[in-house]
Protein backbone atom coordinates (compact mmCIF):
# COMPACT_ATOMS: atom_id res chain seq x y z
CA UNK A 1 0.00 0.00 0.00
CA UNK A 2 1.15 3.50 -0.77
CA UNK A 3 1.92 5.78 2.14
CA UNK A 4 -0.04 9.02 2.06
CA UNK A 5 1.87 12.19 2.91
CA UNK A 6 0.38 14.04 5.85
CA UNK A 7 1.01 17.72 6.59
CA UNK A 8 0.93 18.41 10.30
CA UNK A 9 -0.31 21.68 11.71
CA UNK A 10 2.24 23.68 13.77
CA UNK A 11 0.75 22.64 17.12
CA UNK A 12 1.04 18.97 16.11
CA UNK A 13 4.70 19.33 15.09
CA UNK A 14 5.95 20.92 18.31
CA UNK A 15 5.90 18.72 21.39
CA UNK A 16 4.41 21.49 23.56
CA UNK A 17 1.70 22.56 21.14
CA UNK A 18 -0.46 19.44 21.24
CA UNK A 19 -3.86 21.12 21.40
CA UNK A 20 -6.54 19.93 19.04
CA UNK A 21 -7.73 23.29 17.72
CA UNK A 22 -11.19 23.52 16.24
CA UNK A 23 -10.50 27.23 15.70
CA UNK A 24 -7.93 29.90 16.46
CA UNK A 25 -7.39 31.10 20.02
CA UNK A 26 -5.66 30.38 23.32
CA UNK A 27 -5.82 26.69 24.18
CA UNK A 28 -3.08 26.39 26.79
CA UNK A 29 -0.14 27.93 28.61
CA UNK A 30 2.18 27.82 25.59
CA UNK A 31 -0.35 29.77 23.52
CA UNK A 32 -0.50 32.49 26.17
CA UNK A 33 3.29 32.59 26.22
CA UNK A 34 3.34 32.87 22.43
CA UNK A 35 0.88 35.76 22.59
CA UNK A 36 3.18 37.58 25.00
CA UNK A 37 6.28 37.02 22.88
CA UNK A 38 4.60 37.98 19.61
CA UNK A 39 2.91 41.13 20.96
CA UNK A 40 6.16 42.19 22.63
CA UNK A 41 8.09 41.89 19.36
CA UNK A 42 10.17 38.88 20.40
CA UNK A 43 9.01 36.47 17.70
CA UNK A 44 11.39 34.84 15.24
CA UNK A 45 10.73 35.56 11.57
CA UNK A 46 9.75 32.35 9.76
CA UNK A 47 10.09 31.38 6.10
CA UNK A 48 6.85 33.18 5.30
CA UNK A 49 8.20 36.40 6.75
CA UNK A 50 5.90 36.29 9.80
CA UNK A 51 7.00 36.44 13.44
CA UNK A 52 6.45 33.15 15.23
CA UNK A 53 7.02 31.61 18.66
CA UNK A 54 6.85 27.88 19.38
CA UNK A 55 5.79 27.43 15.75
CA UNK A 56 2.79 29.71 16.33
CA UNK A 57 2.02 33.01 14.63
CA UNK A 58 -0.68 35.55 15.42
CA UNK A 59 -2.72 33.89 12.67
CA UNK A 60 -3.06 30.86 14.97
CA UNK A 61 -4.21 32.95 17.94
CA UNK A 62 -6.52 35.56 16.40
CA UNK A 63 -9.97 34.87 14.94
CA UNK A 64 -12.34 37.13 13.04
CA UNK A 65 -12.67 40.78 14.06
CA UNK A 66 -9.30 40.65 15.85
CA UNK A 67 -10.71 38.54 18.70
CA UNK A 68 -8.34 36.45 20.81
CA UNK A 69 -10.43 33.91 22.70
CA UNK A 70 -9.47 31.84 25.73
CA UNK A 71 -10.98 28.35 25.52
CA UNK A 72 -9.71 26.60 28.64
CA UNK A 73 -8.63 27.26 32.21
CA UNK A 74 -4.86 27.73 32.43
CA UNK A 75 -2.96 26.68 35.57
CA UNK A 76 0.65 27.77 35.91
CA UNK A 77 3.21 25.85 37.96
CA UNK A 78 5.44 27.64 40.47
CA UNK A 79 8.49 27.61 38.19
CA UNK A 80 6.68 28.64 34.99
CA UNK A 81 7.88 32.00 33.69
CA UNK A 82 5.63 34.55 32.05
CA UNK A 83 6.20 38.07 30.71
CA UNK A 84 3.51 40.75 30.67
CA UNK A 85 1.61 41.03 27.38
CA UNK A 86 2.33 44.47 25.94
CA UNK A 87 5.11 47.00 26.51
CA UNK A 88 5.46 50.76 26.07
CA UNK A 89 6.96 50.27 22.61
CA UNK A 90 4.68 47.35 21.72
CA UNK A 91 1.36 47.77 23.56
CA UNK A 92 -1.46 45.26 23.43
CA UNK A 93 -3.84 47.21 21.20
CA UNK A 94 -6.50 46.83 18.52
CA UNK A 95 -7.57 43.43 19.86
CA UNK A 96 -10.40 41.97 21.91
CA UNK A 97 -9.25 39.41 24.47
CA UNK A 98 -12.29 37.36 25.47
CA UNK A 99 -11.74 35.05 28.42
CA UNK A 100 -15.11 33.38 27.76
CA UNK A 101 -15.55 32.88 31.51
CA UNK A 102 -12.35 30.86 31.92
CA UNK A 103 -9.57 31.55 34.43
CA UNK A 104 -5.79 31.90 34.57
CA UNK A 105 -4.29 30.65 37.85
CA UNK A 106 -0.95 30.60 39.60
CA UNK A 107 1.01 33.10 37.54
CA UNK A 108 4.22 34.08 39.33
CA UNK A 109 5.72 37.30 37.94
CA UNK A 110 8.68 38.74 39.86
CA UNK A 111 10.06 41.69 37.93
CA UNK A 112 10.89 44.24 40.61
CA UNK A 113 12.95 46.41 38.25
CA UNK A 114 10.30 46.58 35.51
CA UNK A 115 7.41 49.02 35.24
CA UNK A 116 3.95 48.21 33.84
CA UNK A 117 3.56 44.71 35.22
CA UNK A 118 0.45 42.52 35.05
CA UNK A 119 -0.95 39.78 32.84
CA UNK A 120 -1.28 42.64 30.38
CA UNK A 121 1.56 45.12 30.82
CA UNK A 122 0.62 48.10 28.64
CA UNK A 123 -2.80 48.16 26.97
CA UNK A 124 -3.28 50.58 24.06
CA UNK A 125 -6.16 52.01 22.04
CA UNK A 126 -9.18 50.18 20.64
CA UNK A 127 -8.82 47.24 22.99
CA UNK A 128 -11.28 45.15 25.00
CA UNK A 129 -10.38 42.69 27.78
CA UNK A 130 -13.43 40.85 29.08
CA UNK A 131 -14.88 37.77 30.78
CA UNK A 132 -11.64 36.76 32.50
CA UNK A 133 -10.75 35.70 36.06
CA UNK A 134 -7.22 35.64 37.50
CA UNK A 135 -6.77 33.35 40.52
CA UNK A 136 -4.05 32.99 43.16
CA UNK A 137 -1.36 34.85 41.25
CA UNK A 138 1.63 36.90 42.32
CA UNK A 139 2.61 40.01 40.37
CA UNK A 140 5.63 41.96 41.56
CA UNK A 141 6.92 44.99 39.70
CA UNK A 142 8.00 48.61 39.90
CA UNK A 143 5.62 51.47 39.02
CA UNK A 144 2.19 50.69 37.50
CA UNK A 145 1.57 47.18 38.74
CA UNK A 146 -1.71 45.25 38.88
CA UNK A 147 -2.73 41.62 38.63
CA UNK A 148 -4.65 42.07 35.37
CA UNK A 149 -3.21 45.25 33.84
CA UNK A 150 -0.21 47.39 34.64
CA UNK A 151 -1.17 50.48 32.65
CA UNK A 152 -3.66 51.61 30.03
CA UNK A 153 -2.65 54.35 27.60
CA UNK A 154 -4.86 55.36 24.69
CA UNK A 155 -8.51 55.70 23.75
CA UNK A 156 -11.46 53.35 23.51
CA UNK A 157 -10.14 50.84 26.04
CA UNK A 158 -12.71 48.67 27.85
CA UNK A 159 -12.14 46.21 30.71
CA UNK A 160 -15.40 44.36 31.33
CA UNK A 161 -16.39 41.46 33.62
CA UNK A 162 -12.84 40.80 34.80
CA UNK A 163 -12.08 39.52 38.30
CA UNK A 164 -9.18 38.57 40.54
CA UNK A 165 -9.36 36.09 43.40
CA UNK A 166 -6.60 35.52 45.93
CA UNK A 167 -3.00 36.34 45.18
CA UNK A 168 -0.67 39.22 45.90
CA UNK A 169 0.46 42.45 44.23
CA UNK A 170 3.69 44.23 45.15
CA UNK A 171 5.05 47.36 43.55
CA UNK A 172 6.52 50.79 44.05
CA UNK A 173 4.07 53.45 42.83
CA UNK A 174 0.56 53.02 41.38
CA UNK A 175 -0.14 49.53 42.68
CA UNK A 176 -3.67 48.14 42.32
CA UNK A 177 -5.44 44.82 42.72
CA UNK A 178 -6.87 44.86 39.20
CA UNK A 179 -4.97 47.68 37.47
CA UNK A 180 -2.12 49.92 38.49
CA UNK A 181 -2.63 52.96 36.25
CA UNK A 182 -6.02 53.45 34.57
CA UNK A 183 -5.47 56.06 31.88
CA UNK A 184 -7.76 58.56 30.19
CA UNK A 185 -9.93 56.84 27.60
CA UNK A 186 -10.38 53.68 29.70
CA UNK A 187 -13.70 52.28 30.92
CA UNK A 188 -13.67 49.63 33.65
CA UNK A 189 -17.09 48.11 34.31
CA UNK A 190 -18.59 45.10 36.05
CA UNK A 191 -15.24 44.11 37.58
CA UNK A 192 -14.20 43.01 41.04
CA UNK A 193 -11.30 41.85 43.15
CA UNK A 194 -10.88 39.61 46.18
CA UNK A 195 -7.12 39.92 46.40
CA UNK A 196 -5.29 38.75 49.52
CA UNK A 197 -2.59 41.43 49.70
CA UNK A 198 -1.67 44.66 47.89
CA UNK A 199 1.51 46.50 48.87
CA UNK A 200 3.43 49.51 47.57
CA UNK A 201 5.45 52.53 48.56
CA UNK A 202 3.17 55.20 47.12
CA UNK A 203 -0.32 55.32 45.64
CA UNK A 204 -1.94 51.99 46.45
CA UNK A 205 -5.58 51.18 45.67
CA UNK A 206 -7.61 48.01 46.08
CA UNK A 207 -9.11 47.97 42.57
CA UNK A 208 -7.00 50.65 40.87
CA UNK A 209 -4.24 52.90 42.15
CA UNK A 210 -4.48 55.80 39.70
CA UNK A 211 -7.75 56.44 37.87
CA UNK A 212 -7.97 58.90 35.00
CA UNK A 213 -10.77 56.94 33.32
CA UNK A 214 -14.24 55.73 34.26
CA UNK A 215 -14.93 52.90 36.71
CA UNK A 216 -18.50 51.72 37.23
CA UNK A 217 -20.48 48.79 38.69
CA UNK A 218 -17.37 47.36 40.35
CA UNK A 219 -16.27 46.24 43.81
CA UNK A 220 -13.30 45.32 45.96
CA UNK A 221 -13.05 42.77 48.78
CA UNK A 222 -9.45 43.17 49.84
CA UNK A 223 -7.89 41.41 52.79
CA UNK A 224 -4.82 43.59 53.28
CA UNK A 225 -3.45 46.84 51.89
CA UNK A 226 -0.06 48.19 52.90
CA UNK A 227 1.40 51.52 51.84
CA UNK A 228 3.96 54.01 53.06
CA UNK A 229 2.13 56.96 51.50
CA UNK A 230 -1.35 57.52 49.96
CA UNK A 231 -3.72 54.59 50.16
CA UNK A 232 -7.37 54.03 49.20
CA UNK A 233 -9.58 51.02 49.90
CA UNK A 234 -11.04 51.21 46.35
CA UNK A 235 -9.13 53.72 44.21
CA UNK A 236 -6.25 55.76 45.59
CA UNK A 237 -5.86 58.70 43.20
CA UNK A 238 -9.19 59.46 41.59
CA UNK A 239 -9.13 62.12 38.89
CA UNK A 240 -12.19 61.16 36.86
CA UNK A 241 -15.42 59.18 37.40
CA UNK A 242 -16.61 56.45 39.75
CA UNK A 243 -20.19 55.17 39.55
CA UNK A 244 -22.03 52.53 41.54
CA UNK A 245 -18.90 51.07 43.14
CA UNK A 246 -18.31 49.71 46.63
CA UNK A 247 -15.60 48.25 48.83
CA UNK A 248 -15.47 46.01 51.88
CA UNK A 249 -11.73 46.19 52.48
CA UNK A 250 -11.30 45.52 56.18
CA UNK A 251 -7.64 46.10 56.95
CA UNK A 252 -4.98 48.56 55.89
CA UNK A 253 -1.73 50.07 57.02
CA UNK A 254 -0.46 53.44 55.90
CA UNK A 255 2.48 55.16 57.54
CA UNK A 256 2.08 58.75 56.37
CA UNK A 257 -0.34 61.07 54.58
CA UNK A 258 -3.84 59.99 53.59
CA UNK A 259 -5.73 56.77 54.12
CA UNK A 260 -9.46 56.62 53.37
CA UNK A 261 -12.12 53.92 53.04
CA UNK A 262 -13.02 54.85 49.48
CA UNK A 263 -10.96 57.49 47.69
CA UNK A 264 -8.72 60.01 49.46
CA UNK A 265 -9.31 63.63 48.45
CA UNK A 266 -12.16 62.77 46.09
CA UNK A 267 -15.81 61.82 46.05
CA UNK A 268 -17.64 59.24 43.97
CA UNK A 269 -20.43 60.86 41.92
Amino acid sequence: ALLQAVTLAPWEVHSKNIYNRPYNGIWGMEDLEALSKLINGEGIINQEGKPEWNNLTMDDLVSDNNVIGLYTNIDFEADDEFAAIGTVSNPFENYTFDGNGYSISGINMKNTDDKNQGIFGVVGSNTVIKNLTIKNSLVEGNDNTGILVGKTAGTNIIIDHCFTSGGEVLGTENVGGLIGNCGTGTLIRNCGIATASISGNNNVGALAALNNGIICNSYSHTGSLFCYCLLGFFVRSHLHTLRNCYTSAHFSYCTVHSCAPFVPHATAP
